[in-house]
Protein backbone atom coordinates (compact mmCIF):
# COMPACT_ATOMS: atom_id res chain seq x y z
CA UNK A 1 0.00 0.00 0.00
CA UNK A 2 1.25 3.49 -0.68
CA UNK A 3 0.72 6.09 1.14
CA UNK A 4 1.09 9.50 0.06
CA UNK A 5 4.80 10.34 1.89
CA UNK A 6 5.52 6.56 0.42
CA UNK A 7 4.21 7.34 -2.82
CA UNK A 8 6.68 10.67 -3.01
CA UNK A 9 9.74 8.46 -2.34
CA UNK A 10 8.90 5.86 -4.98
CA UNK A 11 8.50 8.51 -7.60
CA UNK A 12 11.59 10.01 -6.86
CA UNK A 13 13.35 6.40 -6.62
CA UNK A 14 12.03 5.81 -10.02
CA UNK A 15 13.42 9.58 -11.36
CA UNK A 16 16.82 9.62 -9.25
CA UNK A 17 15.40 12.90 -8.44
CA UNK A 18 16.34 14.05 -4.83
CA UNK A 19 15.46 17.80 -5.17
CA UNK A 20 12.73 17.77 -2.81
CA UNK A 21 11.23 21.35 -2.66
CA UNK A 22 10.54 21.57 -6.38
CA UNK A 23 10.16 18.20 -7.46
CA UNK A 24 7.31 17.10 -4.28
CA UNK A 25 5.06 20.32 -5.84
CA UNK A 26 5.41 18.86 -9.14
CA UNK A 27 4.70 15.45 -8.23
CA UNK A 28 1.87 16.20 -6.06
CA UNK A 29 -0.08 17.94 -8.21
CA UNK A 30 0.45 15.13 -11.10
CA UNK A 31 -0.44 12.80 -8.15
CA UNK A 32 -3.36 13.94 -7.34
CA UNK A 33 -4.70 14.54 -11.16
CA UNK A 34 -4.10 10.75 -12.25
CA UNK A 35 -5.49 9.66 -9.41
CA UNK A 36 -8.52 11.17 -9.83
CA UNK A 37 -8.75 10.06 -13.23
CA UNK A 38 -8.07 6.66 -12.34
CA UNK A 39 -10.74 6.43 -8.90
CA UNK A 40 -13.66 7.68 -11.60
CA UNK A 41 -12.91 5.22 -13.81
CA UNK A 42 -13.91 2.79 -11.20
CA UNK A 43 -17.50 2.07 -10.92
CA UNK A 44 -16.75 -0.54 -7.96
CA UNK A 45 -15.23 1.85 -5.78
CA UNK A 46 -18.13 3.81 -5.26
CA UNK A 47 -20.36 0.87 -4.91
CA UNK A 48 -18.15 0.24 -1.80
CA UNK A 49 -17.80 3.65 -0.94
CA UNK A 50 -20.87 4.36 0.56
CA UNK A 51 -22.08 6.36 3.86
CA UNK A 52 -25.58 7.89 4.75
CA UNK A 53 -27.24 11.37 6.39
CA UNK A 54 -30.16 12.22 7.78
CA UNK A 55 -32.52 15.15 7.49
CA UNK A 56 -35.89 16.50 8.30
CA UNK A 57 -38.37 17.59 5.92
CA UNK A 58 -39.87 20.87 6.31
CA UNK A 59 -43.74 22.24 5.45
CA UNK A 60 -43.20 23.62 2.34
CA UNK A 61 -39.88 23.11 1.63
CA UNK A 62 -38.24 21.08 -1.71
CA UNK A 63 -34.86 20.88 -1.68
CA UNK A 64 -32.40 19.99 0.84
CA UNK A 65 -28.50 20.27 0.84
CA UNK A 66 -26.73 17.08 1.15
CA UNK A 67 -23.14 16.48 2.23
CA UNK A 68 -20.06 17.67 0.03
CA UNK A 69 -19.20 14.15 -0.25
CA UNK A 70 -22.56 12.76 -2.12
CA UNK A 71 -21.56 11.81 -5.66
CA UNK A 72 -24.92 9.84 -5.80
CA UNK A 73 -28.16 8.99 -4.22
CA UNK A 74 -28.21 4.82 -3.83
CA UNK A 75 -31.64 5.19 -1.71
CA UNK A 76 -34.24 7.30 0.28
CA UNK A 77 -36.78 6.98 2.77
CA UNK A 78 -38.78 8.90 5.02
CA UNK A 79 -40.04 7.94 8.05
CA UNK A 80 -43.98 8.82 7.91
CA UNK A 81 -45.45 9.53 10.89
CA UNK A 82 -49.21 8.85 10.80
CA UNK A 83 -50.18 12.17 13.04
CA UNK A 84 -46.60 14.49 11.72
CA UNK A 85 -44.92 17.34 13.79
CA UNK A 86 -45.96 15.83 16.83
CA UNK A 87 -43.55 15.69 19.84
CA UNK A 88 -42.83 12.93 20.36
CA UNK A 89 -43.53 11.70 17.12
CA UNK A 90 -45.57 8.32 16.88
CA UNK A 91 -43.89 4.88 14.92
CA UNK A 92 -44.93 5.65 11.24
CA UNK A 93 -43.57 3.29 7.94
CA UNK A 94 -41.01 3.50 6.01
CA UNK A 95 -41.43 5.17 2.64
CA UNK A 96 -39.07 4.83 -0.56
CA UNK A 97 -39.78 6.92 -3.47
CA UNK A 98 -38.47 6.47 -6.95
CA UNK A 99 -35.95 8.28 -8.22
CA UNK A 100 -36.97 10.88 -11.01
CA UNK A 101 -34.76 9.55 -13.68
CA UNK A 102 -34.08 13.01 -15.70
CA UNK A 103 -34.42 17.17 -15.10
CA UNK A 104 -37.06 17.15 -17.91
CA UNK A 105 -39.63 15.07 -16.22
CA UNK A 106 -38.57 16.80 -12.88
CA UNK A 107 -39.83 19.93 -14.57
CA UNK A 108 -42.88 18.22 -15.96
CA UNK A 109 -43.67 17.40 -12.38
CA UNK A 110 -43.70 20.53 -10.75
CA UNK A 111 -45.59 22.33 -13.03
CA UNK A 112 -48.60 22.33 -10.84
CA UNK A 113 -46.67 24.07 -7.12
CA UNK A 114 -49.86 23.24 -5.56
CA UNK A 115 -49.23 19.45 -5.00
CA UNK A 116 -48.03 18.92 -1.28
CA UNK A 117 -47.77 15.54 0.67
CA UNK A 118 -45.82 14.18 3.32
CA UNK A 119 -45.35 10.79 1.43
CA UNK A 120 -43.07 12.00 -1.81
CA UNK A 121 -43.43 10.11 -4.97
CA UNK A 122 -40.04 10.89 -6.42
CA UNK A 123 -37.12 12.13 -5.14
CA UNK A 124 -34.87 14.13 -7.60
CA UNK A 125 -30.43 14.55 -6.40
CA UNK A 126 -29.25 18.13 -8.58
CA UNK A 127 -26.44 20.21 -7.95
CA UNK A 128 -25.48 19.12 -4.00
CA UNK A 129 -29.50 19.19 -3.26
CA UNK A 130 -32.09 16.77 -3.31
CA UNK A 131 -35.63 17.36 -4.13
CA UNK A 132 -39.03 15.48 -2.88
CA UNK A 133 -41.98 15.51 -5.07
CA UNK A 134 -44.90 16.74 -4.38
CA UNK A 135 -43.35 18.97 -1.35
CA UNK A 136 -43.96 18.11 2.00
CA UNK A 137 -47.00 19.51 3.62
CA UNK A 138 -47.09 19.05 7.92
CA UNK A 139 -43.44 18.30 7.21
CA UNK A 140 -40.87 17.40 10.13
CA UNK A 141 -40.94 13.36 9.34
CA UNK A 142 -36.78 11.66 9.50
CA UNK A 143 -35.75 10.91 6.39
CA UNK A 144 -32.67 8.73 5.35
CA UNK A 145 -30.35 8.92 2.73
CA UNK A 146 -27.66 6.67 1.58
CA UNK A 147 -25.51 7.64 -0.76
CA UNK A 148 -21.58 7.12 -2.75
CA UNK A 149 -19.44 8.92 -1.52
CA UNK A 150 -17.18 11.38 -3.88
CA UNK A 151 -13.47 10.19 -4.02
CA UNK A 152 -11.39 12.91 -2.43
CA UNK A 153 -7.37 13.60 -2.85
CA UNK A 154 -4.93 12.51 -0.82
CA UNK A 155 -1.93 15.14 0.32
CA UNK A 156 -1.50 14.58 3.98
CA UNK A 157 2.63 13.15 4.97
CA UNK A 158 2.67 10.40 6.87
CA UNK A 159 2.21 10.46 10.73
CA UNK A 160 4.86 8.93 12.98
CA UNK A 161 5.08 10.39 16.29
CA UNK A 162 5.02 8.51 19.50
CA UNK A 163 4.85 4.80 19.85
CA UNK A 164 2.49 1.41 20.00
CA UNK A 165 2.02 0.63 23.85
CA UNK A 166 -0.35 -2.10 23.43
CA UNK A 167 -2.67 -3.46 20.67
CA UNK A 168 -5.39 -5.04 21.22
CA UNK A 169 -6.92 -3.17 24.11
CA UNK A 170 -6.97 -5.67 27.44
CA UNK A 171 -8.71 -5.35 30.64
CA UNK A 172 -9.06 -7.12 33.95
CA UNK A 173 -12.47 -7.84 35.71
CA UNK A 174 -12.35 -7.87 39.37
CA UNK A 175 -14.07 -11.61 39.59
CA UNK A 176 -13.88 -14.88 37.57
CA UNK A 177 -17.16 -15.03 35.50
CA UNK A 178 -19.13 -18.05 36.07
CA UNK A 179 -21.55 -20.22 33.71
CA UNK A 180 -24.39 -18.69 33.02
CA UNK A 181 -22.83 -15.15 33.99
CA UNK A 182 -24.54 -12.05 32.31
CA UNK A 183 -22.69 -9.44 34.19
CA UNK A 184 -18.99 -8.87 35.71
CA UNK A 185 -17.37 -6.00 36.89
CA UNK A 186 -14.11 -4.25 35.56
CA UNK A 187 -10.81 -3.19 37.87
CA UNK A 188 -11.03 -0.11 37.14
CA UNK A 189 -13.66 2.54 35.08
CA UNK A 190 -14.10 2.26 31.38
CA UNK A 191 -12.57 5.25 30.09
CA UNK A 192 -13.71 5.68 26.42
CA UNK A 193 -16.84 6.51 25.54
CA UNK A 194 -20.37 4.72 26.29
CA UNK A 195 -20.78 2.48 23.54
CA UNK A 196 -21.28 -1.60 22.65
CA UNK A 197 -18.13 -3.64 22.49
CA UNK A 198 -16.96 -6.86 21.84
CA UNK A 199 -15.45 -8.62 24.55
CA UNK A 200 -13.48 -11.26 24.04
CA UNK A 201 -13.02 -14.33 27.01
CA UNK A 202 -10.26 -16.57 27.49
CA UNK A 203 -12.16 -19.50 25.95
CA UNK A 204 -12.65 -17.37 22.92
CA UNK A 205 -16.36 -16.64 23.42
CA UNK A 206 -17.08 -13.69 22.69
CA UNK A 207 -20.32 -11.09 23.61
CA UNK A 208 -21.91 -8.16 22.55
CA UNK A 209 -21.40 -5.89 26.12
CA UNK A 210 -22.57 -2.54 26.79
CA UNK A 211 -19.81 -0.31 28.69
CA UNK A 212 -20.12 2.95 30.65
CA UNK A 213 -17.68 5.99 30.50
CA UNK A 214 -16.65 6.25 34.00
CA UNK A 215 -18.15 3.39 35.51
CA UNK A 216 -16.91 -0.43 36.04
CA UNK A 217 -20.13 -2.36 35.17
CA UNK A 218 -20.50 -4.86 32.24
CA UNK A 219 -23.42 -6.45 30.92
CA UNK A 220 -24.36 -8.62 28.16
CA UNK A 221 -27.07 -11.07 26.99
CA UNK A 222 -26.88 -14.65 26.70
CA UNK A 223 -25.10 -16.56 29.19
CA UNK A 224 -21.37 -17.80 28.78
CA UNK A 225 -21.09 -21.64 28.56
CA UNK A 226 -17.60 -22.02 30.29
CA UNK A 227 -16.17 -20.60 33.27
CA UNK A 228 -13.51 -18.03 31.99
CA UNK A 229 -10.38 -16.25 33.60
CA UNK A 230 -10.51 -12.44 34.56
CA UNK A 231 -8.27 -11.15 31.48
CA UNK A 232 -10.53 -9.96 28.62
CA UNK A 233 -9.72 -8.20 25.27
CA UNK A 234 -12.05 -5.35 24.26
CA UNK A 235 -12.96 -4.94 20.59
CA UNK A 236 -15.19 -2.67 18.50
CA UNK A 237 -18.68 -4.12 18.37
CA UNK A 238 -17.95 -4.65 15.03
CA UNK A 239 -14.47 -6.51 15.85
CA UNK A 240 -11.60 -3.71 15.21
CA UNK A 241 -8.55 -3.75 17.61
CA UNK A 242 -8.36 -0.89 19.73
CA UNK A 243 -4.73 0.34 19.69
CA UNK A 244 -3.03 2.71 22.39
CA UNK A 245 -0.11 4.62 21.91
CA UNK A 246 2.32 7.23 24.17
CA UNK A 247 3.60 10.48 22.74
CA UNK A 248 0.98 10.60 19.76
CA UNK A 249 -1.35 13.15 19.17
CA UNK A 250 -4.02 11.50 17.23
CA UNK A 251 -7.02 13.15 15.22
CA UNK A 252 -10.18 12.67 13.72
CA UNK A 253 -8.90 14.00 10.63
CA UNK A 254 -6.89 10.25 10.62
CA UNK A 255 -10.36 8.30 10.27
CA UNK A 256 -10.23 6.61 7.21
CA UNK A 257 -6.43 6.84 7.02
CA UNK A 258 -4.27 3.38 7.41
CA UNK A 259 -2.11 2.59 10.27
CA UNK A 260 1.36 0.26 9.88
CA UNK A 261 2.49 -1.20 12.69
CA UNK A 262 6.61 -1.66 11.66
CA UNK A 263 7.92 -5.23 11.63
CA UNK A 264 9.17 -7.13 13.27
CA UNK A 265 7.11 -6.04 16.51
CA UNK A 266 4.26 -5.52 14.49
CA UNK A 267 2.82 -7.37 11.11
CA UNK A 268 3.53 -4.79 9.06
CA UNK A 269 -0.02 -4.84 7.40
CA UNK A 270 -1.99 -1.80 6.85
CA UNK A 271 -5.20 -1.70 8.84
CA UNK A 272 -8.26 1.02 8.23
CA UNK A 273 -8.53 3.32 11.12
CA UNK A 274 -12.24 3.39 11.87
CA UNK A 275 -12.20 5.58 14.95
CA UNK A 276 -9.51 8.20 16.54
CA UNK A 277 -11.52 8.08 20.52
CA UNK A 278 -8.47 10.29 21.67
CA UNK A 279 -5.16 11.74 21.30
CA UNK A 280 -3.52 8.22 22.24
CA UNK A 281 -6.10 5.85 21.30
CA UNK A 282 -7.87 4.91 18.25
CA UNK A 283 -9.88 1.95 16.87
CA UNK A 284 -8.96 0.01 13.46
CA UNK A 285 -11.76 -1.30 11.19
CA UNK A 286 -10.87 -5.05 11.16
CA UNK A 287 -8.85 -7.20 14.29
CA UNK A 288 -5.41 -6.54 14.36
CA UNK A 289 -3.72 -10.04 13.38
CA UNK A 290 -0.11 -9.55 14.19
CA UNK A 291 1.23 -10.87 17.35
CA UNK A 292 0.02 -8.98 20.47
CA UNK A 293 1.83 -5.92 21.88
CA UNK A 294 1.66 -5.02 25.32
CA UNK A 295 3.82 -2.26 27.32
CA UNK A 296 5.41 -1.85 24.18
CA UNK A 297 6.97 0.79 22.07
CA UNK A 298 6.53 -0.05 18.21
CA UNK A 299 7.22 2.27 15.95
CA UNK A 300 3.87 2.79 13.59
CA UNK A 301 2.82 5.31 10.78
CA UNK A 302 -0.82 6.31 10.03
CA UNK A 303 -0.75 7.22 6.16
CA UNK A 304 -3.20 8.65 3.82
CA UNK A 305 -3.76 6.61 1.20
CA UNK A 306 -5.78 6.49 -2.53
CA UNK A 307 -8.92 4.65 -2.95
CA UNK A 308 -7.58 2.70 -5.82
CA UNK A 309 -7.20 -0.95 -4.73
CA UNK A 310 -3.89 -1.49 -2.62
CA UNK A 311 -2.04 -3.69 -5.69
CA UNK A 312 -3.09 -0.96 -8.19
CA UNK A 313 -1.75 2.19 -6.24
CA UNK A 314 0.93 2.56 -8.52
CA UNK A 315 -1.08 3.35 -11.18
CA UNK A 316 -1.10 7.58 -11.15
CA UNK A 317 2.51 7.06 -9.82
CA UNK A 318 3.89 5.62 -12.96
CA UNK A 319 1.32 8.35 -14.56
CA UNK A 320 3.08 11.03 -13.36
CA UNK A 321 6.43 9.68 -13.47
CA UNK A 322 5.92 9.61 -17.17
CA UNK A 323 4.68 12.87 -17.66
CA UNK A 324 8.19 13.91 -15.71
CA UNK A 325 10.14 12.71 -18.36
CA UNK A 326 7.92 14.28 -20.67
CA UNK A 327 7.83 18.23 -19.58
CA UNK A 328 10.62 18.33 -16.79
CA UNK A 329 13.55 16.03 -17.64
CA UNK A 330 12.53 15.27 -20.91
CA UNK A 331 13.13 11.05 -21.98
CA UNK A 332 10.36 10.20 -24.49
CA UNK A 333 11.54 6.57 -24.06
CA UNK A 334 11.55 6.42 -20.31
CA UNK A 335 8.21 7.85 -20.01
CA UNK A 336 6.08 5.94 -22.66
CA UNK A 337 7.52 3.24 -20.76
CA UNK A 338 5.99 4.30 -17.55
CA UNK A 339 2.64 4.81 -19.75
CA UNK A 340 2.90 0.84 -20.55
CA UNK A 341 3.60 0.01 -17.31
CA UNK A 342 0.57 1.82 -15.92
CA UNK A 343 -1.92 0.87 -18.77
CA UNK A 344 -0.87 -2.27 -18.44
CA UNK A 345 -1.56 -2.52 -14.45
CA UNK A 346 -4.99 -0.40 -14.89
CA UNK A 347 -6.18 -2.97 -17.73
CA UNK A 348 -5.53 -5.79 -15.06
CA UNK A 349 -7.09 -3.62 -12.67
CA UNK A 350 -10.39 -3.37 -14.34
CA UNK A 351 -10.22 -7.37 -14.56
CA UNK A 352 -10.31 -7.47 -10.99
CA UNK A 353 -12.35 -4.84 -10.12
CA UNK A 354 -14.01 -3.21 -12.99
CA UNK A 355 -17.23 -5.50 -13.23
CA UNK A 356 -19.30 -4.70 -10.28
CA UNK A 357 -22.98 -3.43 -10.48
CA UNK A 358 -24.98 -0.69 -8.54
CA UNK A 359 -28.28 -2.74 -9.77
CA UNK A 360 -30.38 -3.71 -6.58
CA UNK A 361 -32.08 -6.59 -8.17
CA UNK A 362 -32.32 -9.78 -6.92
CA UNK A 363 -31.94 -12.24 -9.42
CA UNK A 364 -33.33 -16.02 -8.98
CA UNK A 365 -31.87 -17.19 -12.12
CA UNK A 366 -29.25 -19.16 -10.31
CA UNK A 367 -31.03 -22.75 -10.32
CA UNK A 368 -32.14 -22.23 -6.57
CA UNK A 369 -35.73 -21.10 -5.66
CA UNK A 370 -35.41 -18.24 -3.43
CA UNK A 371 -37.27 -19.22 0.08
CA UNK A 372 -40.08 -17.10 1.53
CA UNK A 373 -39.17 -15.18 4.10
CA UNK A 374 -42.58 -15.61 6.05
CA UNK A 375 -41.75 -19.56 6.18
CA UNK A 376 -37.94 -19.05 8.14
CA UNK A 377 -37.61 -21.50 10.82
CA UNK A 378 -37.12 -19.02 14.14
CA UNK A 379 -35.01 -20.63 17.40
CA UNK A 380 -38.59 -22.97 18.60
CA UNK A 381 -38.69 -24.72 15.22
CA UNK A 382 -41.54 -23.31 14.33
CA UNK A 383 -41.98 -21.04 10.95
CA UNK A 384 -42.17 -17.19 11.75
CA UNK A 385 -45.23 -17.06 10.20
CA UNK A 386 -47.97 -18.09 12.90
Amino acid sequence: MYTYTGSLQLAKQLTNNTNTTSFDAFFATQLQQYDNETVHKIPSIYTERTNSVSMVTYPGVQFYEMPQNVRKIITLSVLVNNNSGTIPAVAGFNWQPEECPSMERWITLNMNQNIQSDIPQYYFFYDGQVGLYPKPAVGYNQATIRYQEDSKNFSQPDYTTGTIVSVPFTATLTATPIVGALSATLSSNWTLPTDTYEMVFNTGEKRLVTLTNGATTVTWTFGLVSAETTAVTINTATGGSIVTGSGTSWATYMQGWYMQIAPTTGDGIYYKVETVYNTTTLALKKGYQGVAISSGSATYLIGETSQIPEAYQVIPIYMAVAQYYETISVDPERARAYTEKADKSFAQMMIDFGNKSTDPTVHDDFGKSLINPNLAVNITGSSTNQ
